[in-house]
């Protein structure tokens, strides 16, 4: 269940933060659950992990010399949620190498239906789904009110590119001028300035 959680972050992401967040703490948790019973603490134990303990300790540190101690808290204190979502994805990655592929391939159709929706939306007036065009010059897509489908694909196009990289297709050359492309359309039609 948690690796089908995985391969469909993609989704949750465009749908908003909150089935995201969940996903990442339902995650993380059964992980750290999973490998408490079995007593197995090897993916916790890498430098990586590391670095993201150390940061996690510093920042829960610096809230003492807070001005309001108790909102720095609360805010360092979620940290640790990205920590055991980092380690579960590890765990998921090392006993399930074939996901990085299906997580590949969900990220791929993402790219593909937000191109397919925004062009829809720009042409049309309205999405698939029926969400009016907030404006002519900012295509928003599936986000409707929210302005941010350029610094969502932006942000997600060095993960899409890292994910071909470990494919061993040898059309990938190809494959990247089309995701670039695709990109690139999303990122114009958003209107956002900084994404592009």
């Amino acid at each position: 269940f948690v690796k089908f959680l995985f391969i469909s972050l993609p989704i949750a992401l465009i749908s908003g933060p909150l089935i995201s967040e969940i996903i990442c703490i339902y995650s993380g948790i059964s992980i750290f659950i999973y490998s408490t019973y079995k007593k197995n603490f090897d993916n916790y134990n890498n430098s990586i992990t590391y670095f993201f303990i150390f940061t996690f300790i510093y920042l829960n540190i610096n809230s003492f010399f807070s001005i309001i101690p108790e909102i720095s808290f609360v805010k360092s204190l979620t940290y640790l949620r990205i920590i055991l979502y980092f380690v579960a994805i590890g765990f998921i990655i090392k006993k399930f190498p074939e996901t990085i592929k299906y997580f590949y391939i969900c990220t791929l159709i993402c790219l593909l239906f937000l191109t397919i929706d925004s062009l829809a939306q720009f042409f049309l007036g309205y999405n698939l789904i029926g969400l009016e065009a907030t404006s002519k010059n900012r295509i928003t897509s599936f986000f409707g009110d929210e302005q941010i489908m350029g610094s969502f694909t932006s942000r997600f196009l060095p993960l899409i590119l890292g994910l071909l990289y470990l494919d061993k297709n040898k059309k990938k050359k190809n494959y990247i001028y089309i995701i670039i492309f695709l990109s690139a359309i999303l990122i114009f039609l958003s209107g956002e300035r900084l994404a592009l």
